[in-house]
């Protein structure tokens, strides 16, 4: 029994990781895609001046 709780002790933790690595890849999506944004509205308002 102490085996199998340890065996499964070990997948929480291994699957635990996999989300907080793909949880901070998307938050770290998220960043670059707002400052993108921020970015092209930036450039649309610029060109809107010039023209």
């Amino acid at each position: 029994m102490k085996n199998i709780l340890d065996n499964l002790e070990k997948l929480v933790k291994e699957r635990t990781a996999e989300l907080e690595k793909a949880y901070n890849s998307l938050k770290e999506s998220e960043r670059v895609l707002a400052e993108a944004q921020k970015n092209g509205s930036s450039g649309e308002l610029v060109s809107g001046l010039y023209n």
